[in-house]
């Protein structure tokens, strides 16, 4: 049914005006609604193609048991990805993939002039204060987002709709996770998706229904570097993205209050992973012994660890610094 759904014309737009409705919105910041609009209309015949094209081939596409990383916002989640993912038996969600989730099978080509333009204009990707690349990787929540799925934890940080993780429709987080799944498999059928997203931190119940075997890598930092940390986050997603206005108090009782949240449901939860798949490691660790540590978690992920892969992380951690 919800597939069929997507065969009317500018549903997209109906999703997002629900949504309106149902999030707080700030005066001054109503004119962004208008470029979300503008940005919905554009790309609605390249998502219409996309969904016809992809309606019966997705029904044939299995997804291999992906790995998730989780782990609170600030702790090193990125870092992380990109490290893992410098081994060329994973696959990732880049921000292309994230920002069109609905259009990037048909409209890949797009990747290199937007490259070009966000070099040309010095487009930054704000919340990790480098240059903008549409292949760096990104958040699958995020590309929920993109697809006004309700079940994008962001929704609460944009329009401050809440997001009970304990009342969860189950059904319809499945069938929006499992078509954004399947459209990266259909990319590199024969690789394994790493996918990172803190609120998946509170979905381990949900992920181990979908795959029962299901890898986890959980990543921790200092409490008081994630704090200040998530001060900036906050910050950069009041400026720029955020409907909604708050005061620093509020921002502090958020952070303090979410925090809180994942650490208590990662220790409940971690509980139903089976030992052999769920690996645990320090930001500060990581940091100083990087390329041990992520050789260690390939090898008990089952991955290969030649000398390509080495070169591979080698030169990952020669450009990052």
């Amino acid at each position: 049914m919800r597939s069929l759904l997507n065969f009317i014309p500018f549903y997209s737009l109906i999703k997002f005006s629900y949504l309106i409705f149902k999030g707080e919105i700030a005066i001054r910041k109503a004119h962004k609604l208008l470029v979300v609009f503008l940005f919905i209309i554009l790309i609605e015949p390249f998502r219409y193609f996309e969904h016809l094209y992809f309606y019966i081939k997705q029904k044939k596409i299995s997804v291999r048991t992906p790995i998730f990383i989780i782990g609170h916002w600030r702790s090193g989640t990125t870092f992380l990805q990109h490290a893992l993912l410098s081994h060329s038996n994973l696959k990732g969600l880049s921000i292309y993939n994230a920002v069109f989730p609905l259009t990037f099978i048909t409209t890949n080509w797009l990747k290199k002039p937007l490259n070009k333009f966000s070099s040309l204009l010095s487009l930054e990707n704000k919340f990790q204060r480098k240059p903008l690349v549409w292949e760096d990787y990104e958040e699958d929540d995020l590309a929920l987002l993109m697809m006004l799925s309700k079940h994008s934890y962001y929704w609460k940080k944009i329009f401050g709709i809440n997001y009970d993780f304990n009342s969860f429709d189950y059904k319809q987080w499945r069938y929006d996770y499992m078509y954004l799944l399947k459209k990266l498999s259909h990319q590199d059928p024969s690789k394994t998706l790493l996918l990172k997203s803190p609120p998946n931190t509170m979905r381990i119940k949900h992920i181990l229904s979908v795959f029962p075997n299901a890898k986890f890598i959980y990543i921790k930092r200092d409490k008081d570097d994630v704090y200040q940390s998530m001060q900036f986050l906050w910050e950069v997603n009041q400026k720029h993205y955020s409907f909604m206005s708050m005061s620093q108090k509020e921002v502090s009782k958020e952070i303090e209050e979410t925090y809180q949240l994942f650490e208590e449901g990662y220790n409940h939860h971690k509980k139903m992973i089976p030992q052999a798949n769920l690996q645990e490691v320090s930001f500060e660790k990581l940091i100083k012994t990087t390329q041990v540590e992520i050789q260690e978690m390939w090898n008990n992920l089952g991955l290969k660890v030649d000398e390509r892969e080495r070169e591979n992380l080698i030169k990952f951690l020669n450009a990052t610094n």
